[in-house]
């Protein structure tokens, strides 16, 4: 019986076959292809793993033959120098220097999408550049766009990988200017943003420091100097506190690890660095201010070349005020100098004589009411050589130092030593002169004084040290010598700091005051000089320093100029006028002196030239002490201070809420914005809101910052800005929102939360009276 298959036809019946026949080559051409891919997978796979497995530890060894991983240095913040009260003297601005990598992910983004078109990606960054960095014209009107762009292209055409974009640093606010433009960032449909552009990924920065000094010249020279870091070298301290304290200021490097690809750098941190600690100086603001002031007053008053001054704390050692200023013979103007009082080498004068009475009454030679015959010719020859005086007729012993005469410390120190001069040195380098201070200042100068015997020993060198001649000693020893007068006998080691805290906030050094010697000389010599230094000022060279507010002790010193080239100069001269006061209870020891001073009225006057400066300083001291009741202050009436956070940059203020335990709104526009003022909400949380602070013709509000935060952003506007005062900033010379122009002049007055007094906001602008 025949089948349905055997009544198709024979023609259909082959073309189902032919179908057969192909369905089962293409799925067998399909299995064929299949299985080679597979087997190549597996070859791919096992080599890869052969590579990275076996063949890892060569490979990567080649890579970073060819691409180096390399640890780059990361700086950290210099610790601020205070006074002792609080004010800043010296304060770390973060600076940074932009870098364009051509090399870079994104530069080559923006090549391809402008088919490499260099010159139109500069020209672009030269218009982002100008528009958030407005001071780049102001510095150099060449810097147009065309020229920032033929410069960039010349650093591209030597090959360099990256072009330094302006030649200096920028500070933060124009970096974070910088960073918020619009075409560093790409945007979403809605116009919502993406995240960072091309150019963004293209820049590079150093993020360095720069030394600033918020109060000008203030104690500069005692303080030192830093000097600038290149992009590869470290900060140096130079001088002063600066060098001295380095180790503490400078804090640690961080390390971060640095590797290149072809086309981006990957940047692992691997030590972070710690910021520098804070210093708290010895220096008084209100007595440092008089000391310079007076000391300025005094070198114009008699076209001196310079002049120094130091004012220390009789109990303690402890530097409160000091100052070197030096005048430019060629402009008349008058600024801080080197650190003499530590560094120089001078001859005393007659500021020793005191030094030669404590010597010979200690031994018994003399009295202090004993007399002495000085003759009337105001000359006594002493081994053919001639010694002047402006004293005539008999005097007591304690007449003589007060009127200064040369002749009675030369008659009562050669009768007493001439035999025995190496008894005089021995007592002389006793009171203070022949051990080191310690103090802290690098290298300081140590005196010369010379021995019997010696070469520079001659017949008249123990004539001429009897008045201060034929020896050589750093003004600080003389300040030393007549402080040790005033505490009882003490000589107490100079020192300029008196804490270091770190950034924890925890205490790493605090100096305490230091006996270096117990006992200089006998509490009856001791109270018989210190008569005589009374009289000084009561009735002898120094009468001009009466003043009914304060008594002062001291003697007056002139000494002839010399010059270490050129030996003595005719007719210059050192005066000076070393110190004590209250006379009864003495606070303060002070050292002033005059080099070279011009007096066409007459010979140089130690009293009149360099006493007005130690008298304006007893004066200002006498009258603050006369301001505090002491008994009105009670602890007990003191409330505690609650948690306070100052207005001011973003960074410091979230930091310092985290310390406080202060909770934190989370408002992202707010987030975005550098500058902050803290307020708080109904549910306690703290709001940060914005500070505008980034149109730069525009004076913005610091009321509520902090003084280095307030300094760091009116230094960014262009403006010079001078601090008085201590604690948060609570008025402004300019409104905020007024127009202001590059170096106009704004004072800012600071003052401690829940201080008695508020001054008003509206205070007027410093005059030249209060120009640093």
């Amino acid at each position: 019986m025949p089948t349905e298959k055997d009544n198709i036809p024979h023609s259909v019946r082959e073309r189902i076959e032919q179908n057969r026949r192909a369905h089962k080559k293409i799925v067998l051409r399909f299995y064929s292809i299949a299985w080679v891919f597979v087997i190549v997978a597996f070859v791919v796979w096992g080599r890869l793993y052969w590579i990275a497995g076996v063949d890892g530890a060569e490979w990567r060894r080649i890579e970073r033959a060819h691409r180096p991983v390399k640890d780059v240095v990361e700086y950290p913040k210099r610790g601020n120098i205070y006074t002792s009260s609080g004010e800043l003297l010296r304060v770390s601005i973060p600076l940074f220097r932009m870098r364009f990598d051509f090399r870079s992910e994104g530069y080559l983004a923006l090549c391809d999408s402008n088919r490499c078109n260099e010159r139109e990606v500069l020209k672009t960054l030269a218009q982002i550049s100008l528009r958030s960095i407005p001071r780049l014209r102001t510095l150099d009107k060449a810097n147009t766009e065309e020229a920032l762009v033929q410069r960039w292209l010349k650093q591209s055409n030597k090959g360099n990988r990256g072009a330094d974009l302006y030649g200096y640093n920028i500070t933060f606010d124009e970096y974070e200017a910088l960073k918020r433009d619009s075409l560093m960032w790409t945007y979403k449909k809605d116009g919502k943003k993406k995240g960072r552009s091309p150019f963004y990924l293209a820049l590079n920065s150093d993020k360095i420091s720069k030394r600033s000094s918020p109060n000008g010249d203030m104690a500069k020279s005692i303080l030192g100097f830093v000097l600038e870091r290149t992009q590869d070298s470290i900060t140096v301290a130079q001088g002063g506190i600066e060098e001295y304290y380095n180790k503490y200021l400078a804090g640690s490097f961080g390390i971060k690890e640095q590797s290149f690809r072809t086309t981006r750098s990957t940047t692992i941190r691997k030590t972070p660095p710690i910021d520098g600690a804070d210093l708290y100086t010895t220096i008084d603001w209100t007595l440092q201010d008089i000391a310079e002031e007076t000391l300025i007053a005094q070198i114009d008053s008699y076209q001196a070349h310079r002049g120094s001054v130091a004012v220390m704390e009789v109990n303690t050692g402890r530097i409160v005020a000091i100052s070197n200023k030096k005048r430019d013979l060629k402009t008349n103007k008058i600024e801080e100098t080197g650190n003499h009082i530590f560094l120089d080498l001078i001859e005393p004068g007659s500021t020793l004589k005191t030094a030669s009475m404590v010597i010979a009454l200690d031994d018994g030679l003399v009295h202090p009411k004993e007399t002495i015959d000085i003759g009337n010719n105001r000359v006594w020859h002493y081994r053919g050589k001639p010694i002047k005086d402006h004293n005539v007729g008999v005097l007591t012993y304690e007449e003589a130092l007060a009127n200064s005469s040369n002749i009675a410390s030369a008659k009562m120190i050669t009768a007493g030593y001439e035999h025995r001069p190496e008894r005089f040195v021995k007592s002389l380098r006793a009171l203070g002169f022949g051990d080191s201070l310690r103090s802290d200042i690098p290298n300081p100068s140590i005196p010369i004084i010379h021995s019997p015997g010696g070469k520079a020993w001659d017949k008249l060198t123990l004539s001429r040290m009897s008045y201060g001649y034929a020896m050589q000693l750093p003004p600080i020893y003389i300040l030393t010598f007549y402080n040790a007068l005033a505490n009882g006998g003490r000589i107490m080691r100079p020192y300029l700091v008196d804490r270091v805290i770190n950034s924890k906030g925890e205490i790493v050094l605090e100096n305490k005051p230091t006996v270096l010697k117990s006992d200089i000389a006998t509490p009856s010599t001791i109270d018989a000089v210190r008569t005589m230094l009374r009289m000084v000022v009561t009735e002898g060279t120094a009468k001009h320093l009466r003043t009914p507010i304060v008594s002062i002790s001291g003697k007056t010193g002139t000494a002839r100029y010399t010059d270490p080239g050129r030996g003595y100069i005719p007719d210059e001269h050192v005066v000076s006028f070393c110190g004590f006061f209250p006379s009864e209870n003495p606070r303060y020891t002070v050292y002033a002196n005059i080099v070279r001073p011009q007096n066409p009225k007459g010979r140089p006057a130690a009293a009149l030239m360099a006493g007005p400066i130690v008298k304006a300083i007893a004066i200002a001291d006498a009258q603050r002490q006369k301001q505090i009741n002491f008994e009105d202050l009670n602890a007990s009436k003191v409330s505690p201070i609650a948690p306070h956070l100052l207005s001011g940059r973003r960074p410091s203020v979230e930091g310092f809420s985290e310390q406080a335990g202060l909770s934190l709104s989370s408002d992202k526009e707010h987030q975005k914005t550098s500058y902050v003022t803290p307020q708080t909400q109904k549910d306690s949380k703290i709001d940060l809101v914005p500070i505008n602070a980034q149109r730069q013709e525009i004076m913005p509000s610091v009321i509520g910052m902090s003084a280095s935060d307030a300094y760091y952003l009116l230094l960014n506007h262009g403006l010079s800005v001078q601090l008085k005062g201590r604690g948060e900033v609570v008025a402004q010379s300019k409104p905020s929102g007024s127009k202001i122009g590059k170096g106009e002049k704004v004072l800012l007055h600071l003052q401690p939360r829940h201080s008695p007094s508020t001054p008003p906001k509206d205070i007027s602008t410093p005059d030249k009276q209060n120009e640093r």
